[in-house]
């Protein structure tokens, strides 16, 4: 909300460049405090699952992307961002990584027709035969019912929210402890 509420005064011009910048700046650095406090849970259930999250490619907002992927890697998912990455960098690193579910960020108005194929591409070059589709940001909350449209298996109206619909999406599976001999 601290972002959005940014660039809502960016957009009415009573923040300019650097407001925006060192807000955004202090957002990262409040994040990171965040981190640093807060360690990773370590739950060998939730370990054994995993997640990709980024902005669509085009959108220059990544903030949402990691903070995301910061949200579930301290929930104890394996997760991972890609930040500004292009459609064929997406593709390529989902054809190659197993991932049971990724994430995308819609920060940006864009055609749902647009964001469907990039749901299918992405589900049609994954490595993971049942991957998980979140998509989630300011074009989505606007919209919740075009979820459905792009082909996306939910989304959550924060990284709360986001982590939940993840959890019951995706199955946990224990991971196995080594024999002992």
């Amino acid at each position: 909300p601290a972002a959005h509420y940014l660039g809502e005064l960016w957009k009415t011009d009573e923040c300019d460049f650097v407001d925006v910048t060192m807000g955004l700046w202090r957002l990262q650095e409040v994040m990171r405090e965040i981190t640093r406090r807060s360690p990773p849970v370590s739950d060998p259930i939730r370990a054994s699952r995993s997640a990709l999250f980024c902005p669509i490619p085009g959108d220059v907002h990544c903030f949402g992307a990691h903070m995301i992927e910061d949200v579930f890697a301290r929930a104890g998912w394996h997760s991972g961002v890609l930040l500004k990455p292009t459609r064929r960098e997406l593709i390529n690193h989902v054809s190659r990584q197993p991932r049971d579910l990724v994430g995308l960020t819609v920060s940006r108005d864009s055609p749902v027709s647009a964001l469907a194929g990039l749901v299918k591409a992405i589900r049609s070059v994954s490595v993971k035969p049942n991957l998980v589709v979140l998509v989630g940001g300011h074009m989505i909350n606007q919209n919740p019912a075009c979820v459905e449209a792009i082909g996306a298996d939910g989304t959550g109206v924060d990284a709360r929210s986001a982590l939940e619909a993840a959890n019951r999406l995706v199955p946990a599976v224990p991971l196995q402890a080594p024999l002992k001999t």
